[in-house]
């Protein structure tokens, strides 16, 4: 915290002299001018500040860092303040067993860090108050209609805020105290509130909040649509299958289903009766237990069951290995083809390895597709 020059634009007029005040660090959290915070602190040098305010009825400069940047404050080393702080009172410091202190801080106003006269055993900080300058006109009563509409839109995707707070916002008539206390609500992160904190013009001010606002309800909006379609594809699907086991007790009272199966208990007894290896079972109870969630009447039912239906046709447990005749493949490819001599002793050839290799062999595929090669040759001169 090196000593730099006192000085401020001059369109933002001081409103007292400079002052020198404990500073109080605090993290990830911001306390604006107006607001009244209640907090638990531990030991250090915050608490000592505190501690010493408090005994002598002082005000305290607050300034709002990261959890990362509050650990450096804690060292002996110099550290660099944020260009904006807010001096706030002591309304409560009671001290608990623990060694801890519940205490209540009402920030008043905003004020510029400039550097410290000391750093132990807690700093103390020379800084210059500033307030905000008086602003008036249709358009800036606009904005703050603007605003508060959008914090009662806020509160009723949110619900459970008290009506008082509410009716205090909708008191507000100034624009940068607006635009300080909205920043208490949820719609607004750590940075968020630092960017409000650090702009002195009062307007520019609440036009930042409202820009934060209005995206935060896009995305309350967009949020509640997905849960709204969401509830409703889940609403539909457990409506069918109420409907669809009614159906199956009516069928079992009327007799007109003796085994009382409907389709999906008869794929399961099917896949059940299935002689086939382990990991075709499996796969075949999978895409029985996707076809009962999604329906018989989705749009997926259909190839799933025809899926199914091929699975549980194929011969799984009627393979054979017949010994393999190069005589018989050779009547069997004169027979059925006419001509095709090269292909014929491919053929032959790869049964009779096949018949000498026996299941040693990694079999090849044959592939007859397209034209010979004497063709492919033919094609690539023309």
């Amino acid at each position: 915290m090196n000593e730099q020059e006192l000085s401020i634009d001059e369109e933002y007029p001081t409103a007292a002299p400079a002052r020198e005040l404990p500073l109080v660090v605090l993290g990830e959290m911001v306390i604006m001018p107006h607001m009244t915070v209640p907090l638990q602190v531990g030991q250090g040098k915050s608490y000592r500040a505190m501690e010493q305010a408090w005994a002598e009825d002082r005000d305290l400069l607050l300034i709002f860092v990261s959890e990362e940047e509050i650990e450096q404050y804690k060292t002996e080393q110099q550290q660099d303040l944020p260009p904006v702080g807010v001096i706030a009172r002591l309304m409560e410091f009671i001290k608990l067993p623990d060694g801890t202190v519940r205490i209540v801080l009402e920030g008043t106003q905003r004020a510029l860090p400039h550097y410290a006269v000391q750093s132990e055993p807690f700093y103390s900080v020379v800084c210059t108050p500033i307030h905000d300058l008086d602003t008036e006109g249709i358009e800036i009563e606009a904005l703050m209609e603007t605003v508060k509409q959008q914090v009662d839109e806020f509160v009723d995707y949110l619900g459970e805020v008290p009506q008082e707070a509410v009716a205090f916002v909708h008191r507000i008539q100034h624009p940068g105290h607006l635009a300080d206390i909205v920043t208490w609500g949820p719609a607004f992160e750590f940075q968020d509130r630092l960017d409000i904190l650090n702009t002195y013009h009062p307007v520019e001010r609440l036009h930042l909040a409202q820009r934060v606002l209005a995206r935060r309800l896009e995305l309350l909006k967009l949020r509640q649509k997905i849960h709204q379609d969401t509830k409703e594809v889940l609403d539909q699907n457990q409506r069918e299958y109420f409907l669809r086991e009614q159906m199956r007790v009516i069928r079992r009272e009327l007799g007109e289903d003796e085994d009382g199966d409907d389709p999906i208990d008869e794929l399961r007894r099917k896949v059940a009766e299935l002689d086939a290896p382990d990991y075709v079972k499996e796969q075949a109870l999978h895409e029985v237990k996707r076809l009962a969630q999604q329906g018989m009447n989705s749009p997926e039912a259909g190839v799933i069951r025809t899926y199914l239906d091929w699975l549980l046709s194929l011969p799984w447990a009627n393979e054979t290995f017949p010994e393999i005749s190069l005589t018989e493949a050779q009547q069997v490819l004169e027979e059925d083809h006419f001509g095709l001599d090269k292909v014929k002793e491919r053929i032959l050839e790869y049964l009779a390895v096949r018949k000498l290799a026996g299941s040693r062999m990694r079999s090849p595929i044959l592939c007859f597709v397209g034209p010979p090669a004497w063709a492919r040759r033919a094609l690539a001169v023309r």
